[in-house]
């Protein structure tokens, strides 16, 4: 694997009061932070 996908980034409960999109769209930040994406 990848440096940065040993284990998956923390991604927040969703709680069904925002829009779906808004939430996933955390991961790519996170990846892209650590530079796998």
């Amino acid at each position: 694997l990848p440096t940065g996908l040993e284990k998956p980034p923390q991604l927040g409960t969703y709680d069904g009061l925002t829009d779906p999109d808004e939430h996933t769209k955390n991961i790519d930040v996170l990846l892209n932070y650590r530079g796998v994406k």
